[in-house]
C-alpha cells in the first residue's frame, strides 16, 4: 500500500488487532525504523520478543499493562523502551490504540538525554525525552487525528524538534 506522499506502509489484520507500518520521512530515515500503528477492539495479550530496535510509545486510547515484578503496572501514556534480553508479555484492554516508533540500531541516541545502554531491560516514561506536558499533550493530539498519517505526521514533528544536531552529526 502506499499513502502519505508515496510512502510504502503495510497493513495487517487479525481477528483481535489491527497493525499498520509506515516508513519515515527521508530526514527521519537515519535515526527511525518504522512507525507502528496497533489497534486492539477487544483487547489482546502481545508477547514481544526481544529486537535491535529501542521503542518509543504512545498510547493514545485506552491503556496498555504488563507484569514487573508478580506486579501488574500501567504502561505510561508515552513511553521509551531500551533494548531487552528477554521477552515481555504486554496487554492491550478494550479499545486501545498505540503508535509505535521503532529507532534504528543507533537512531535513539539523537532523542536521548542519557546513554541508550542505561534503558536496557527498562521503559520509562517519555518525559526522560520530553516534559510530561509535552508527552500528554501530543497523545492528546494524536488521539485527536482524523486519521493515522496525521498521526505520524504530528510525532515526525515532535522528533524533529527534538533532534540534538551535536548528536546527529555525530550519527551521519
Amino acid at each position: 500500500c502506499r499513502s502519505m506522499a508515496g510512502r510504502v506502509t503495510l497493513r495487517v489484520y487479525y481477528s483481535f488487532m489491527n497493525a499498520q507500518v509506515f516508513l519515515p520521512s527521508e530526514r527521519l530515515a537515519p535515526f527511525v525504523h518504522s512507525f507502528m500503528i496497533i489497534e486492539s477492539a477487544e483487547g489482546m495479550v502481545n508477547t514481544i520478543l526481544p529486537d535491535i530496535h529501542m521503542v518509543m510509545a504512545f498510547c493514545f486510547r485506552g491503556k496498555v499493562t504488563y507484569r514487573e515484578g508478580g506486579e501488574l503496572q500501567l504502561l505510561p501514556s508515552a513511553a521509551i523502551s531500551g533494548l531487552r534480553q528477554s521477552a515481555r508479555v504486554l496487554e492491550y484492554h478494550q479499545q486501545t490504540s498505540t503508535l509505535l516508533v521503532k529507532f534504528t540500531e543507533a537512531g535513539a541516541a539523537a532523542f536521548l538525554p542519557l546513554p541508550p545502554a542505561e534503558l536496557f531491560n527498562h521503559t520509562v516514561a517519555a518525559d526522560q525525552v520530553m516534559t510530561q506536558h509535552q508527552a500528554s499533550d501530543l497523545c492528546e493530539q494524536l488521539a485527536g487525528a482524523g486519521n493515522h498519517e496525521q498521526r505520524i505526521a504530528q510525532v515526525e514533528n515532535m522528533l524533529l524538534s527534538l533532534i540534538d544536531e551535536q548528536k546527529a552529526d555525530v550519527l551521519i
